[in-house]
């Protein structure tokens, strides 16, 4: 399992490598001279090999009802709570549905790992839309139950009030120094 992990990691990490090594001037949060940075490209690699492999080592070794228990223990609102556990749990959820559809398909003699890199892409998109199908099954069976047992899920996504003059104002000003900041530090004006 490790192997397989590590194997599907390291072209994502060379690719990250090639990335900040060669385009690290055209960053937006870049201010200084230079084309190409070794030093860079390796600490920022380093980096992100860390993060994913804590990440790895937390999901694969942690339960989810223990990572609940932590979080209550540290007083957090139930509300994040609940959103934390059901992300963790569904982070497995996704990987064993995942499991089942390629088993599927390499059991119908697709082969999905062979060929070029575009006939590759190609044939994970026979993995990737059933398995948002899935997703989208179980978040809504999910949303189903916690309804059942009374938890109430908001609809953030509208807004019943009016921007004021001052919320107007505040964006009008973030974007107009976002727009200076592209403008300084891509084109070198002002």
């Amino acid at each position: 399992m490790l192997f397989n992990c590590v194997k599907i990691v390291i072209p994502m990490l060379i690719v990250a490598f090639i990335t900040w090594t060669l385009f690290r001037s055209y960053s937006i949060f870049y201010a200084g001279g230079g084309d190409v940075d070794w030093y860079f490209g390796s600490f920022m690699t380093v980096r992100l090999s860390a993060v994913l492999a804590t990440s790895f080592i937390l999901v694969s070794t942690v339960k989810p009802l223990d990572l609940i228990k932590a979080l209550l223990f540290f007083k957090l609102p139930r509300k994040a709570v609940l959103v934390a556990g059901l992300t963790f749990r569904h982070i497995h959820t996704v990987a064993n549905d995942y499991r089942t559809i390629k088993e599927a398909l390499t059991s119908k003699g697709f082969e999905l790992d062979k060929g070029s890199l575009i006939k590759r892409i190609k044939n994970y998109s026979l993995v990737i839309v059933p398995l948002l199908v899935r997703c989208i099954e179980n978040a809504e069976k999910l949303s189903l139950a916690l309804e059942l047992r009374g938890i109430k899920i908001e609809n953030y996504g509208r807004f019943s009030e009016k921007l004021s003059g001052l919320d107007i104002l505040v964006m009008t000003i973030c974007v107009i120094c976002i727009v200076f900041a592209i403008l300084y530090y891509w084109i070198g004006v002002f």
